[in-house]
């Protein structure tokens, strides 16, 4: 009978040899052609050709992101770019924590020591350049002190991880102290066009947009630099394709249905991802019953709806005590399901108050809407998917560093969102799918003190200067980011 260090030493070779293939399909189209890169692999790229010239200081990436945003494809299409430029397969390891816990019941530690035996040498004593990709690492909690481990013992070794669960990833001090995190997002609307190859937005012009918005000085800044940038934007809105809006918000910020034309199929893929979800990350992270994850399924329908429900009547509602409920929140949130955006207001007052919980992905929101037979064409739930693409808008913003927090105004006819900018400063932003105007803007500005208002919907550019608030394509915020 084989012993345990045999099986995983068998299961290394198989894993090496079959990597290429493996990992291929995530790199090439039916057609044969690549897939297009997102935004995040420059950056990741960048990392490891520092590494490879010999600069140490970052060799080892989190990758955490909710389930479906193209995590294993950015370590496929790492893969795939080390291989070209001749790193050795025997030099590469992929492996899927999920599928050696479920095959072998071995943790990554002990596949690292196998490894380790199996390229004859000490990883202390490593002439060599390793590269490991440590795909779905929240199926063993022990993995971030294996990485430690390994990361302590040699600067020879580049190790990317990637997981499902953002806080069970980045929860550990010895992580958060060697480790860098790059929160793996949904598609934004500008990636989408451009995977989709519908139309090419340039970067650069995406963050002069983002820049705009979020950093401009004062309201004169702002006018001017939107009105110089107008008629390029303009062009580039007249190649989109008629409806490319409509298609992101339902399904376009998950790449792994962009390709499925039936939108039935599309729905009832992503219903099957927070399926996963529930029944595997939450039952993992949270260590939650069968009956507790029934009733995080019924959280979702209610906070599809977009609502402001408080955590009373929502916990009457499902029937489930407080803690229970917050229990089903935090885990929704640490599986980047939902994202949670506190009201404005001193600390006391924000603590106090039920904080708004978005979808993190505008299509997750559409695939429960859609199961529950409410998925309509109007403006009202378009709405609801234009807010979720929004706050995922300000998440982007936030992480490229041109906005300190967002928070939403709790006060009855009030803009939607007050953002603090990196000087302290605040903005308004109103939203909406539809035409919009400058009421809500106004009426938070005042409160907030703040040096000018976006309001956001269908339409051309136009400004009310005496107000000092520009109204914006709707298009516009979604690629600014």
């Amino acid at each position: 009978m084989l012993t345990k260090e045999e099986l995983i030493s068998g299961y290394i070779i198989d894993a090496i040899g079959r990597a290429e293939g493996r990992l291929g399909q995530k790199v090439f189209e039916r057609s044969g052609e690549r897939l297009e890169q997102r935004d995040d692999l420059a950056r990741i790229f960048s990392f490891i050709d520092d590494f490879r010239s010999g600069k140490r200081q970052v060799r080892w990436l989190v990758l955490p992101g909710l389930r479906g945003v193209g995590k294993t494809t950015m370590l496929a299409q790492t893969f795939d770019r080390l291989k070209a430029m001749g790193v050795p397969m025997d030099d590469m390891l992929y492996l899927s924590l999920d599928d050696l816990q479920l095959r072998l019941g071995a943790s990554l530690n002990d596949a690292l020591t196998v490894y380790e035996r199996k390229i004859g040498t000490a990883f202390e004593s490593l002439k060599k350049d390793i590269f490991l990709f440590i795909d779905e690492a929240h199926f063993d909690s022990s993995w971030p002190q294996a990485v430690k481990s390994l990361y302590d013992r040699t600067e020879n070794v580049f190790v990317m991880v990637t997981g499902s669960s953002a806080l069970a990833l980045s929860g550990n001090v010895d992580t958060a102290r060697r480790a860098l995190e790059l929160n793996v997002l949904p598609l934004s609307y500008r990636e989408f066009l451009k995977l989709d190859k519908n139309a090419n937005m340039p970067r650069d012009l995406s963050r002069r947009l983002g820049d705009l918005f979020f950093s401009s000085p004062d309201y004169e800044t702002l006018k001017k630099g939107l009105i110089e940038i107008e008629t390029t934007l303009s062009a580039i809105e007249a190649m989109i394709k008629p409806y490319s809006l409509e298609s992101y918000l339902r399904k376009g910020s998950l790449p792994y249905v962009l390709g499925i034309k039936d939108e039935t199929t599309a729905m009832s893929l992503i219903s099957s991802t927070i399926d996963r979800v529930l029944e595997r990350d939450l039952l993992t992270q949270r260590q939650l019953d069968r009956p507790t994850l029934i009733k995080a399924s019924n959280l979702l329908s209610y906070l599809a709806f977009g609502e402001r429900l408080s955590q009373q009547s929502l916990s009457t509602n499902l029937g489930i005590n407080r803690v229970t409920l917050s229990a089903i929140l935090e885990g929704l949130e640490r599986a980047d399901v939902i994202h949670r955006v506190m009201p404005f207001g001193p600390e006391s007052t924000r603590l106090r108050r039920t904080p708004l919980y978005r979808f993190t992905s505008p299509a997750m929101r559409a695939a429960v809407l859609s199961q529950l037979g409410r998925l309509g064409s109007d403006n009202a739930d378009y709405g609801l998917l234009f807010e979720d693409a929004t706050v995922l808008a300000l998440r982007k913003a936030s992480s490229d560093g041109n906005l300190r927090r967002f928070d939403f105004d709790p006060k009855a006819s009030s803009a939607d969102f007050v953002i603090t900018r990196g000087d302290g400063s605040r903005a308004v932003l109103e939203v909406g799918f539809g035409r919009k105007g400058t009421k809500q803007a106004l009426s938070t500005m005042k409160n907030v003190e703040a040096i000018y208002g976006l309001s956001v919907g269908k339409g051309s550019l136009r400004f009310n200067d005496d107000e000092k608030v520009a109204m914006v394509p709707r298009e516009w915020l979604l690629l600014s980011c």
